[in-house]
């Protein structure tokens, strides 16, 4: 039909700097003495400027049946709460209904986390935060809805090694696919690019400066060539556990700059390689699913692992850029401290939307949470689509989801995990499902 519309737009969300530091992020030695929680030692971490500025990035959709609108923006991940505040200003200033918005983070670990309230954990919250966010990234949308033109669109894949590896262990599976969606005008100009691909954004892990860390230099890329009108966007993959741990030189935005110019560079020629059509069918489905809870630990045996993992990271104190062992050392400690912190809580239920997209042979599919990438890999082989991509934190954020053998080897993402190791392989049926039901 050639009736199809895309709307496209960016808005500047970067926060003020009196802003708490990611959780993530300690650029300091634990030890049994100085546990990781530097909140509980009344010891904030604050930011200390902007390096690169944080964006919400809209699309809008529109084929003369049905419309809907993904939001991407340079944030950790979004809650349930948080994305139902923006559905309901997107639909009562566009019209677009509540079911056919997807609001995903790009992840980034340099950036705010006070914007939503989270159901676990000791994260900082600031709803007056928490309301600005939500209306800047409904505002996204506006622009974009207010944007919308005859287009066109096509989608390709790259491939990209040496940026991503499986931070567990680096001889297991990753996914070095580069995928890109291509919108252009009724005249064949770029008018959007989105990039998908599965990797923490962790390279510049102790700055205290604000930004999106590689992405802002892999989008640079296509910015630069394509021109800054362009509205490009990146969205995270399966990136539970990919990280650049064993891939990158330093922890440096010189090294950021290195690997995102490398994903930048694939996603652009792919780009180029990308035919486009006006011949365009969408649509979007979704499911609930009531995840099963992971049996906790007694607060006596977090507290014994708690300790073991603080003691077998101390031979790397001496270390100022960490090796790949002592990170993952290091975050073990942080998956301890989370673990002690679930056995010491009363939660009871854990609940997300995994909503899918469809355009033409292309399905977008939302993972509400930080997925491994054996899930992934196992989605991609058998979707009825062509082209799969699968975006991480959409719409709601219950942590990791590690496989079953990862619950049996332990670790920071299993400790820090809510949901039982079975809630992979239903995230998995789930994603088919919508998957046929789509087709």
């Amino acid at each position: 039909m050639k009736n199809f519309k895309v709307g496209a737009a960016k808005l500047n969300i970067t926060p003020p700097i009196d802003q708490e530091k990611g959780a993530w992020e300690v650029d300091f030695v634990p030890t049994l003495d100085e546990p990781t929680g530097r909140r509980e030692l009344g010891k904030p971490i604050y930011y200390e400027g902007v390096h690169d500025d944080l964006y919400a990035k809209a699309l809008v959709l529109d084929n003369g049946e049905q419309r809907l609108a993904m939001i991407v923006a340079d944030l950790g991940g979004p809650t349930t709460e948080f994305t139902l505040n923006i559905r309901d200003l997107v639909e009562k200033r566009t019209g677009i209904p509540k079911g056919n918005v997807l609001v995903a983070c790009t992840h980034t670990h340099t950036g705010p986390t006070a914007y939503a309230k989270r159901t676990f954990g000791d994260w900082p919250y600031d709803e007056s935060l928490g309301n600005i966010y939500a209306r800047k990234l409904a505002s996204s949308v506006y622009m974009a809805n207010n944007d919308l033109r005859e287009a066109r669109f096509g989608r390709g894949r790259g491939c990209v090694e040496g940026v991503a590896a499986n931070r567990r262990n680096p001889e297991r599976p990753t996914d070095p696919e580069v995928g890109v969606l291509r919108f252009d005008g009724a005249d064949g100009s770029l008018r959007s690019a989105l990039v998908n691909f599965s990797c923490h954004p962790t390279v510049v892990r102790v700055t205290r400066y604000i930004s999106k860390d590689f992405p802002h230099y892999a989008l640079r890329v296509i910015e630069k060539v394509k021109g800054e009108d362009i509205v490009a966007i990146f969205t995270n993959g399966t990136e539970g556990n990919q990280s650049t741990r064993y891939t990158r030189r330093e922890e440096t935005f010189r090294e950021a700059d290195r690997l995102g110019t490398m994903l930048g560079a694939e996603a652009l020629k792919t780009l180029e390689r990308v035919e486009t059509t006006d011949q365009v069918s969408i649509g979007t489905a979704s499911e609930i699913i009531d995840f099963p809870l992971r049996d906790k630990p007694s607060v006596e045996e977090a507290r014994r692992l708690w300790e073991k993992r603080v003691k077998e990271f101390e031979k790397y104190k001496g270390q100022k850029v960490l090796s790949g062992e002592a990170r993952t050392a290091m975050i073990n400690v942080l998956g301890a401290e989370h673990a002690l912190r679930l056995a010491q809580s009363d939660i009871k239920e854990v609940k997300a939307e995994m909503q899918a997209i469809a355009i033409n042979d292309t399905i977008l599919i939302g993972i509400p949470g930080e997925m491994f990438v054996e899930f992934g890999l196992e989605i991609k082989k058998n979707s009825p689509f062509k082209f799969i991509y699968l975006i991480g934190l959409a719409n709601e954020t219950v942590g990791y989801i590690p496989t079953p053998e990862a619950f049996e080897e332990g670790g920071y993402e299993v400790g820090s995990a809510i949901i039982a190791p079975e809630s992979g392989k239903l995230i998995v049926k789930t994603a088919l499902r919508l998957a046929d039901k789509l087709k």
